[in-house]
């Protein structure tokens, strides 16, 4: 059974709220224990480490189509994406004009999107700097041109 204090109680060697822990020994030695054990540590015990760096990824990028023919301007968002992206690739019938950082994990890229190019939803696969590959899962999807559409309405007479 575990109990959970909270605030100052009265049992000994407390230093605030305490957790007490029962361990139920009956069958082999016909008596319970407490064990009592601190959940308050003073700031200046707690050894602060060094925290490790994030690995790269991928967020979002927006706008997430484009439509078949069109140049498309499109934010890449990350997080600790530092090293910089040497590639970008979306598939075939999509072009990469320009990539332009905006801020250590945002970019700007420009897209070429081919009137021919098929119209599906694609991955977008990015090769950072430092050699490291990313993938952010169904980003971009091809949008078919609409086709003109001939009215088929008159005016009454």
């Amino acid at each position: 059974m575990l109990l959970s204090y909270s605030g100052i109680t009265n049992l000994p060697l407390t230093g605030g709220a305490l957790n007490a822990l029962f361990v139920n020994r009956l069958i082999p030695e016909n008596f319970n224990t407490l064990n009592r054990f601190r959940t308050f540590q003073s700031p200046f015990l707690i050894k602060r480490a060094t925290p490790l760096p994030s690995s790269p990824t991928l967020t979002r990028l927006t706008p997430g189509e484009g439509v078949q023919g069109a140049v498309v301007q499109a934010t890449l968002v990350g997080q600790n994406l530092d090293p910089g992206i040497r590639s970008l690739y979306v598939g075939s019938g999509v072009t990469v004009v320009s990539v332009t950082r905006v801020a250590p994990s945002i970019f700007s890229i420009v897209f070429r999107v081919a009137p021919n190019a098929a119209a599906v939803m694609r991955d977008l696969n990015v090769v950072l700097n430092s050699g490291r590959a990313l993938t952010l899962r169904r980003a971009f999807t091809v949008v078919a041109k609409p086709t003109a559409v001939e009215s088929t309405w008159r005016l009454y007479r």
